[in-house]
Parts: structure tokens; sequence; C-alpha cells
């Protein structure tokens, strides 16, 4: 799955468990979690899809959060999860699952490959739910103009914008090209009105 996928299905259940725990979660800090696993990209000698996409290691990052305060903790955790699980293993790339137990890439037989048409119909499905919501719920305005958490952005921002144009040559599908750069648009945006408003406020 490409990072428009991960992005809005990481949002999707995010927002949808946070729904039902009672927890509005903050969608930089959602769509930076969705996404994290993929800053193997910018470390040099991981590789991709290995430690960082391990569920045991997300379980033992978020277990003190999950334990303490397991409303707000688990739309996040619901986020980095669903990248390796659902983003990935499914989606049949071999993924290192159970590291530091394992170092095995644990493969699944997915009936549609990576990259293909039927996934790329997928992100776009998953996309299109992701901005409906977005404006229904006017979280959009509070993305742009509110959000005090936006600095979280440059994560997923680097990690999609680095890998595609310095190190890992990525060949995102025509298909998905015009979400992605809707993404990044709001995450550049939301992350500028962020400086420039915090830049008035020291002056």
């Amino acid at each position: 799955m490409f990072a428009v996928g991960h992005i809005a299905l990481g949002h999707i259940t995010g927002k949808v468990l946070g729904k039902a725990t009672g927890h509005n979660p903050s969608i930089p800090l959602l769509w930076t979690l969705s996404l994290l696993p993929d800053i193997d990209f910018l470390i040099p000698g991981i590789i991709h899809r290995g430690p960082t996409h391990s569920i045991l290691l997300a379980l033992l990052l978020c277990a003190p959060f999950l334990i303490y305060k397991p409303r707000k903790a688990a739309p996040y955790f619901a986020a980095l999860f669903t990248h390796s699980i659902v983003g990935d293993f499914l989606t049949n790339g071999g993924v290192m699952l159970l590291w530091p137990i394992s170092s095995e890439m644990i493969r699944h037989d997915s009936l549609f490959r990576m990259g293909g048409t039927t996934e790329s119909y997928i992100e776009l499905t998953l996309f299109g739910i992701l901005i409906l919501m977005l404006v229904a719920s006017r979280d959009i305005q509070r993305l742009i103009i509110k959000e005090t958490s936006s600095i979280l952005l440059f994560i997923p921002l680097c990690t999609i914008i680095i890998p595609a144009i310095y190190k890992y040559p990525i060949r995102i599908p025509g298909t998905l090209l015009i979400a992605h750069l809707i993404l990044l648009g709001i995450m550049a945006l939301s992350i500028t009105l962020f400086l420039i408003q915090a830049l008035k406020e020291k002056l």
C-alpha cells in the first residue's frame, strides 16, 4: 500500500475508534502514526518493512499508554497497527511482524499485488472516504487553521517526499498521483500556517 492508502486507513480507523471510545484524536498524530513504520526509508541500514513494521515493537511502545489511557491511546495504536497488518501484510508483501523475536519476513498470499489496479482502486476509495470525513466533520478546518500539533505532519511529509526524490525512487501509480499531491498539499499548508502563527506570537 502507498502513503495515501496508509494515511487514509489510519485516519478512518482512528476516527471510528475514537468515536466509539469518546475521544476525538489529533489528526496530525493519526497521520504521523499511520505512516511512521515507513520511516525505515530514511534510516540507513534498515530494510524496508523490517523492524519498524513489527507489531510486537508497536505493542511494546504503546503498552504504557494503552494501560493507563486506553480510551485515548486506542485510536492512535489502531492507526499504527493497521499500517503493518492491513496496509502491508495483506497486500502480499513480506513484513517483519515479529521482530525482535524473529527476523523472518512473514508473507501473505494476497488476491491483489502491491501496486496493482485493484489495490489502487481500494486506496482511492479509502482516500475518498477520508476526504468526505474531513469535510463532513469540519476537521479540514481544524487541521489547517487550528491544529496545534500540525508540526508533527513534518514526519509523514518527509517520509513521502524524501524517498521518492532522493533515495528510493517510488513509482506511484498514475491513478494515485493526484491523491498523493492533495495530501501533501494539505500537510504542507497545515505546517506552513502553524509556523506563521507561531512566528506571529513570538513577534
